[in-house]
């Protein structure tokens, strides 16, 4: 899993795997540093738009039958 800003693939800001694989329904979870303010944009509300995409470990094959649900996030620290 690579986590970016929306829209921009080329600034990561964390990679995560999965293992052992996660069984249906259980929660990992996974954080990511965020950096304030210059290299990602926070709107008026201190929110911002993150891009998570799944990404094989072997990169000459491809996901089957992945999926990931984001159940909650929050930015932490100075404001």
């Amino acid at each position: 899993m690579v986590v970016t800003p929306a829209g921009d693939a080329n600034k990561q800001l964390g990679s995560f795997s999965f293992f052992p694989p996660p069984r249906e329904g259980e929660v990992r979870k996974f954080y990511v540093n965020v950096p304030r303010p210059a290299n990602v944009r926070f709107d008026a509300k201190g929110q911002v738009e993150l891009s998570i995409e799944l990404v094989p470990v072997d990169k000459d094959k491809n996901l089957l039958d992945s999926s990931v649900r984001v159940v909650g996030a929050r930015v932490v620290g100075d404001r």
